[in-house]
């Protein structure tokens, strides 16, 4: 059998023929090994010391096949999780449909050597939702712990559950809240041991900036220790993706995370009593991406934490890492831990070995990796395939020490259980072979009927050898040392070997008895003053069994005289060195021309097992090839998409749809990214037939069967107002969404730029605008018996015009009225927070229309809806419609607006009532919304843009918006308040006058500023047939 760790044929030694887990079919090596030895010439003995050679030689020894964890196979089992028991066994868990649940957490718990110990078991005992992304520990008193989110169950959106089990798998009581914040979402969770407690974090809305990362500790009996406590004090943006690695030397603990307004991977070490040990600190040191950490503690008391960068390796995502000292500071720098850089290698686990050594493995073109490192974090022999398997594609790998020098690694398959997705694992050996030698004479030997090297060593007083074993193509190099009462010449030396050694799962023999002559695979004379290469082949003589067999760490040897070695003399140190050289450049060419076949290989892998998905748009349909030519970026021979973009194309991107790139100083290429979704990044594509700028969507594997079920309702959806997707194109690990590009960004960006706006009414006249679009969109998918529910401002996007569209339909529900529905609270209806608490159905289009006034209000105000009604945790449990009404009359434009005006549509879409509530066609039929003429939005549009790029710099100097040159620098230094030198950018620009609706009406010009040819009297006809409706 070829196992996939190397390509080469193995035999596992010391495996006896009843083992079942291992094949019977012993297959040995042909290709002879070259051994090098080290030639000094005599220099004077530095030290009476005798010298002393140690050798260390890490092989990597996959114990068997990989194996199938779960039993149950019905449709997906996925994103595995795996730890070590105290009792040497293996807990695995996982997401997916089992016995009792179509969706929820299940495990399982392995013997060491990866048979079965238990029946699979379901992890959570509420089976009423979905639970997904689950995590695991091994606890210190023996029983192990696993958490995982859910939706509704805390109350609200997704809340953080978690249950323990004894080590037999039976749950020790049923499953128990972590999180006591329930406002939005607490969710993505993880979990470690701290001296006899747990320790779990999470994502929850609490650091008044976005998303932050929250810590909670339990005692072990479930027990909060205290309450919930803050763990990123950088706050800005979202935080995310959390890790946890417990200290093997202590009850510390480390918490690394994901911050996204960085894009870059943060950690904080604590104390058991969850006080910080150091301060908050950023793992990189270069300006790259930095995505999905994972950390594991080492035995030497540090941390290492690894993560996937964009862009770094040179091709797509890389694997890096940093050792953390145990105070929390960082140990040297970061550093790549991947050696092969086509396409991605991305999501990586680790785990902590012997001697400060960790293993970390990842996901790479549909096989997993794995690399050993050292100490210092740099790699321990080359890395290598872990899975055996040679059809589907593995994911999501886990990794755990088991202890005694060995690690397991779980994956998800996505062929071999016959029914979807499953999850497979394999088992490996990790040795460390310390040998040393003295002035003392000592012999010891031993064959096998796998190889053997033999070194010899042979002086006037005193002999000495030993002997490494190597299967694979990295050289073994072993070292012999002799010494006399007159010549000591050799300074202490140390040699660190490191190979990865693949033994098959055949039985073997061994030998106790000398080797003769014929019998030795290599034999060679050394004294102080040679250096000897010699390559024989390798023996494949029988042996005789024994009850016991001999230790790896001896060989057998013969002594040979000097006469009968070839390099034994300084005379032939120049043959030596010619062939040598001529050795190392053969060499060399075949390490390029296999390094050259196999990233041939791993590339057109990545473009196995494609389908595709084309969505119709009205009667056009693009069927596009499933192919992806990375060289050039080509997504289904249809879209190019621009991973970077140079300041050419920005100025290009700019023209043709608005959207506005800024380049750092002394860059001249920036990534193109435009947003970042739920499920995945937002980039810059262009459509090949018609040169169009496009949004590219691309979602994580982890992601695509959520992503095609909204693609599907928005697809259903589309109509005036609501954003279409051109095209779905679905690879076996990504999907590709392409959508219009949306030049002004997200509702936020509009909502900041309307703040700018310091005369009400010309802000009112522009919520108009906005309000038409969104309720238009509304009433689209309304008439479709379609209902959004998740309607706010990051979830609209404008285009170059000010049009205003509708997206993001992962909540979206067919019907009008429905049962328990993830979404961002903060928006939701009184009837449907009243239905959430009582287990009720409610009317979802009328929670739609009362989370647009709520989008409305915000934006016309600049206020987030807690900043509104209030924090969601104020909320009384059962809050009335006299609450909320009691909230509302505290905004003045609310309280007795004129029928038919903006602020009465609004006040009719805030009504507590859900039965009075203003449908979409009711709220259409105000009279503010007749007579709205696009030439005046796109115009209103440009010159708010315009005045949010001048704000605060009391200049009443016009802008030229079409110059991409002046407006991209213009941002780059609004965005870092440089007002001042905005004002003296602008300073040489025409003064034009300023417009208003009062000023077209009367002639009169006031303070508020627009672009030049907005003026009506230049174009008395702009603004004919223009009605501004009444604002109070």
């Amino acid at each position: 059998m070829v196992d996939r760790v190397s390509g080469f044929n193995f035999v596992k030694p010391f495996q006896t023929s009843s083992d079942p887990i291992f094949s019977k079919d012993p297959i040995t090596l042909k290709k002879p090994i070259s051994v090098f030895k080290n030639t000094l010439k005599d220099t004077p003995p530095k030290s009476p010391t005798p010298p002393s050679f140690h050798k260390r030689l890490t092989t990597i020894v996959p114990l068997g096949p990989e194996f199938p964890v779960n039993t149950y196979i019905t449709n997906n089992q996925e994103n595995p999780v795996v730890a070590k028991l105290t009792n040497g066994n293996i807990a695995v868990i996982w997401a997916g449909e089992g016995i009792g649940d179509i969706d929820g957490i299940f495990g399982t718990v392995l013997n060491p050597d990866g048979t079965q110990n238990s029946t699979e078991f379901r992890a959570n005992t509420d089976t009423s939702s979905y639970q997904v992304y689950p995590a695991l520990t091994g606890l210190n008193n023996g029983n192990f712990g696993a958490a995982w989110h859910t939706p509704f169950k805390d109350g609200n959106g997704f809340g953080v559950f978690a249950r323990l089990f004894y080590p037999n798998t039976t749950g020790i009581g049923t499953e128990f809240q972590v999180n006591s914040y329930t406002a939005s979402d607490q969710k993505n969770a993880a979990i470690a041991a701290s001296n006899d407690n747990s320790v779990l974090s999470w994502e929850s809305p609490q650091d008044g900036s976005g998303i932050g990362i929250r810590g909670q500790l339990f005692y072990p009996n479930k027990t909060k220790i205290g309450g919930e406590f803050a763990v990123n004090t950088y706050t800005p943006g979202y935080q995310q993706n959390s890790a946890i690695a417990s200290s093997k030397t202590s009850g510390d603990f480390l918490i690394v995370w994901e911050s996204a307004s960085q894009t870059k991977i943060r950690g904080q070490v604590y104390n058991p009593d969850k006080s910080r040990v150091g301060s908050e600190i950023n793992m990189g040191t270069i300006s790259y991406s930095e995505f999905f950490p994972a950390t594991a503690g080492l035995d030497n008391g540090k941390y290492a934490v690894v993560w996937h960068s964009e862009d770094r390796d040179g091709d797509g995502y890389g694997i890096f890492g940093q050792i953390i000292n145990a105070n929390g500071s960082k140990s040297g720098g970061d550093f790549q831990i991947n050696t092969n850089i086509v396409g991605h290698q991305m999501y990586p686990s680790s785990a902590g070995l012997r001697n400060g050594k960790f293993v970390v493995v990842w996901q790479s073109a549909g096989d997993i990796i794995v690399q050993i490192l050292n100490p210092n974090g740099s790699k321990n022999g080359s890395e290598f395939i872990a899975n055996s398997s040679p059809t589907g594609s593995q994911y999501d790998p886990s990794v755990a020490d088991l202890g005694n020098d060995r690690f397991v690694v779980v994956w998800e398959d996505s062929a071999k259980d016959t029914s979807s997705r499953g999850i497979f694992g394999r088992i490996f050996d990790v040795n460390i072979i310390t040998s040393s030698t003295s002035s003392t004479s000592s012999t010891t030997s031993t064959s096998s009927t796998s190889t053997s090297i033999t070194t010899t060593s042979s002086t006037t007083s005193s002999t000495t050898s030993s002997s490494l074993t190597s299967l694979s193509s990295t050289t073994s190099t072993t070292t012999s040392s002799s010494t006399s009462s007159t010549t000591s010449s050799m300074q202490t030396s140390t040699t660190a070997i490191s190979t990865i050694v693949p033994l098959s799962s055949s039985s073997s023999t061994f030998n106790t008895a000398s080797t003769t002559s014929s019998q030795s695979l290599l034999s060679t004379s050394f004294n102080s003053n040679t250096l000897a290469a010699t390559s024989l082949p390798l023996s494949t003589s029988p042996s005789t069994p024994q009850t016991e067999p001999p230790s790896l760490t001896t060989k057998t040897f013969r002594t040979i005289p000097n006469s009968e070695n070839l390099y034994s003399t300084s005379l032939n140190n120049y043959k030596l060195i010619t062939w040598l050289g001529v050795g190392a450049i053969g060499c060399i060419g075949s390490i390029c021309l296999l390094g050259f076949i196999y990233a041939r290989f791993r590339k057109s892998k990545q473009n196995k097992d494609v389908s595709l998905e084309s969505i119709k748009i009205g009667e056009a349909s693009f069927e596009l090839d499933p192919t992806m030519k990375i060289q050039h970026l080509e997504i289904g021979d249809k879209y190019l998409w621009l991973d970077k973009i140079d300041r050419s194309e920005a100025a290009d991107i700019y023209k043709n749809t608005g959207y506005l790139f800024t380049f750092p100083e002394g860059k001249d290429a920036i990534k193109s990214k435009v947003g970042k979704g739920c499920f995945g990044k937002i980039r810059i594509a262009k459509r090949k037939k018609d040169d169009e700028y496009v949004a590219g969507k691309r979602i994580r594997r982890e992601n695509m069967a959520a992503s095609k079920e909204e693609a599907k309702v928005q697809k259903k959806a589309q109509g005036p107002n609501i954003l279409p997707i051109y095209n779905t194109v679905t690879f076996d690990n990504a999907m590709y969404h392409f959508l219009p590009l949306a030049g002004l960004g997200s509702g936020l960006n509009i909502q900041k730029q309307l703040s700018s706006i310091k005369d009400p009414k010309l802000a009112s006249e522009v919520l108009k605008f906005v309000a038409k679009d969104v309720l238009t969109g509304l009433q689209t998918i309304h008439e479709k018996d379609i209902s959004h529910l998740d309607l706010k401002a990051s979830n609209i996007v404008f285009m170059a015009d000010g049009t205003a569209f509708i997206t993001d339909f992962g909540c979206a529900k067919d019907g009008k009225t429905s049962f328990k529905t993830p979404g961002d609270n903060n928006y939701f209806s009184p009837g449907r927070l009243a239905a959430l608490g009582d287990e009720d159905l409610f009317d979802t289009q009328k929670a739609d229309m009362w989370a647009a006034g709520v989008m409305l209000l915000g934006m016309y105000k600049n206020k987030s809806p807690s900043e509104l009604l209030g924090e969601r945790s104020t909320w009384p449990i059962d809050a009335t419609d006299e609450y909320f009404q009691e909230k509302l009359d505290q905004f003045e434009e609310l309280q007795s607006p004129n029928e038919g005006t903006i602020w009465w549509v609004i006040k009719g879409l805030l009504d507590p009532n859900e039965e009075s509530r203003f449908t979409a066609n009711q709220a259409l039929d105000a009279a503010c919304f007749k007579g709205l003429l696009k030439s005046i939005q796109s115009k209103l549009f440009l010159n708010m843009r315009s005045n949010s790029l001048i704000e605060n710099t009391h200049t009443n100097r016009a802008i030229n918006m079409s110059d991409y040159g002046f407006v991209a620098t213009l941002q780059a230094l609004r965005e870092e308040d440089r007002t001042s030198e905005i004002q003296e950018l602008i300073q040489n620009y025409d003064i034009q006058p300023e417009v208003t609706p009062q000023s077209v009406r009367s002639g009169a010009t006031t303070d508020y500023m627009f672009s030049p040819d907005f003026d009506p009297e230049r174009d008395p006809t702009i603004l004919r047939d223009y009605d501004f409706s009444p604002l109070e």
